[in-house]
């Protein structure tokens, strides 16, 4: 599977649950992010999408934004936007998701059983949790901003 092919999931997923999403595309300018993702009862979100075709043996899993993907994110975070990136990592039939807000994130390292971040699951034949993923993606986002 592609990347695009799990994004296209995705914006599939969200119709079904009464959501709005489209794949973002713009060739005139570098860094937008994939997705945009409304879902019913959270903030308007942009994610990038990230994939790996296997679990690496290191147990460190790469959060590959470029720069101009990692500006565009924090640029959207600052100006009060919701935006993060979700790496999915293909584990047999199944995909291990990670997502978050952090922009300067670089890798996920995982020690045992333990992550540095709590991972979802995508069963074989069952839809994406966008609503889990979207959730996790506001709450860090409100985490990260300043308190007034």
């Amino acid at each position: 599977m592609r990347e695009v092919d799990i994004q296209s999931q995705m914006v599939r997923d969200v119709g079904r649950d009464g959501g709005f999403a489209y794949k973002a595309s713009n060739r005139f300018l570098i860094g937008v992010p994939d997705l945009f993702i409304q879902m019913p009862g959270f903030p308007s979100c942009q994610i990038e999408v990230k994939k790996l075709d296997k679990y690496p043996k290191s147990g460190v899993i790469p959060v590959d934004l470029t720069a101009h993907q990692r500006n565009h994110l924090c640029r959207l975070q600052e100006a009060g936007g919701y935006g993060g990136w979700l790496v999915a990592v293909k584990d047999g039939r199944d995909w291990i998701i990670f997502a978050h807000a952090d922009t300067r994130m670089e890798k996920i390292r995982n020690s045992g059983k333990v992550f540095d971040m709590l991972p979802q699951l995508k069963s074989h034949g069952k839809p994406w949790p966008v609503k889990g993923i979207v959730a996790v993606i506001c709450a860090e986002c409100n985490a990260r901003r300043p308190k007034q």
